[in-house]
């Protein structure tokens, strides 16, 4: 049987809309961002995600289209 943890595990979702608490964090590219680095930028999209997950793999390559695009 596999690990069916993971499909049990209750969302910690903030209802869409909710303000963003400040942070920082370290990009893709080594650069430590804060929420208010982004202050003027419209929206924001954070993802956490892990490179080899199956389901990351999947949407990876879309992912980075749609937001080359925007």
């Amino acid at each position: 049987q596999g690990d069916e943890s993971v499909v049990k595990t209750a969302s910690t979702m903030l209802p869409l809309g909710t303000r963003a608490p400040d942070f920082s964090l370290v990009n893709v590219d080594g650069r430590t961002v804060s929420l208010r680095d982004l202050e003027e930028t419209p929206a924001v999209l954070i993802v956490f995600m892990c490179n080899h997950c199956p389901y990351v793999k999947a949407i990876n390559e879309k992912l980075v289209r749609d937001t080359e695009a925007a």
